[in-house]
């Protein structure tokens, strides 16, 4: 994460006095109910969930963390893990940024979050890893299937449902400041929600399995174009710093 978001989120971390932390999952794999069984923690069923909360016992034992600002993000498989760290541990997250990855179709119907949990969702049209119409993961050019999500629309309405969200109610903006990139951006934003509830949703046209404004970590051929429309870490801090807990459910 570091490499790939370009240290964007240590430098917001220093300037702000936030503490950062970057768990292991398993293999490098989290448990996020895809039931992707070439992965050891979805195979053998960790609890994941547990673990995080473990670690954030064990990170406020030593450091004086505020409670109601805790957040979770991540890409593609760490996207679907902050979902499932929304749905499983809403007492403990105060908002997630899911990134590059939409909701497991195995993890909707087990999703009870005990609060309205604010989301932002960030993922490109052009994802050929994790669909934007949903289905299948895919691993490069296809070759595996690695467990289903629902489709990346789906799972900004799922939540609008989740937060009670007046869908007829947002803000749409467009922004297309770097012609050159291939990519340009529609942000809706959905503020009529239930006390505490908030989507936004970034849609990247013609975005890839990417972090925009992050490192193009493997080749456009693979996972598909990088944004410089925006910077994902600045969205993802301004997007936590407006939702603190309102209060414990």
């Amino acid at each position: 994460m570091p490499r790939l978001t370009r240290g964007g989120f240590e430098k917001l971390a220093d300037k702000n006095g936030a503490i950062l932390a970057y768990p292991d999952g398993i293999d490098k794999n989290w448990n996020d109910y895809r039931a992707d069984k070439s992965r050891k923690a979805q195979r053998e069923n960790i609890d994941d969930v547990s673990f995080i909360n473990s670690m954030l016992d064990e990170i406020g034992k030593n450091y004086p963390v505020d409670p109601a600002r805790v957040y979770a993000a991540g890409i593609s498989n760490g996207a679907m893990m902050s979902y499932t760290l929304a749905c499983r541990a809403s007492d403990r997250f105060a908002a997630v940024a899911p990134v590059a990855g939409a909701m497991p179709e195995n993890l909707v119907p087990l999703c009870g979050p005990s609060r309205p949990v604010p989301v932002l969702i960030i993922s490109g049209t052009k994802d050929d890893l994790v669909h934007w119409e949903g289905g299948y993961v895919t691993g490069p050019f296809g070759k595996k299937k690695l467990g289903r999500t629902i489709s990346v629309e789906k799972s900004r309405d799922f939540w609008l449902g989740k937060d009670s969200c007046d869908a007829g109610k947002k803000e749409v903006s467009k922004e297309d400041s770097d012609h050159g990139d291939g990519t340009a951006v529609v942000r809706e934003t959905y503020s009529s929600c239930a006390a505490g509830g908030a989507v936004e949703f970034v849609k990247i046209d013609g975005g890839g399995h990417t972090w925009p404004g992050g490192m193009q970590y493997l080749p456009e051929l693979v996972i598909g174009k990088t944004s410089r429309e925006l910077d994902a870490n600045t969205e993802i801090w301004n997007f936590f710093m407006k939702h603190p807990m309102l209060s414990k459910p």
